[in-house]
């Protein structure tokens, strides 16, 4: 009987902190701008969304750097 209580307790305690986790972003406050309420799933500062990585492509492809780390490729094998 306790350890069933134990357990709910526990449960119940990860689903309340992640409830005020998500609730503390998506309610505006004085001190910060209120977010989209589906920000976990389609937000585009997330670096594992399309956008960014896009973006850092675009970025390293225009490195000079980036350049010089990258081997040339021979003619005969870019007429394949």
């Amino acid at each position: 009987m306790i350890g069933y209580a134990l357990i709910s307790f526990i449960v119940n305690a990860i689903f309340y902190l992640i409830l005020t986790w998500y609730l503390d972003q998506v309610i505006p406050n004085e001190w910060g701008a209120k977010r989209h309420p589906l920000f976990c799933c389609f937000d585009k500062t997330s670096p594992y969304s399309l956008d960014q990585k896009e973006q850092r492509k675009r970025e390293e492809l225009a490195n000079p750097a980036y350049k010089d780390s990258v081997e040339e490729v021979d003619e005969n094998m870019q007429q394949l």
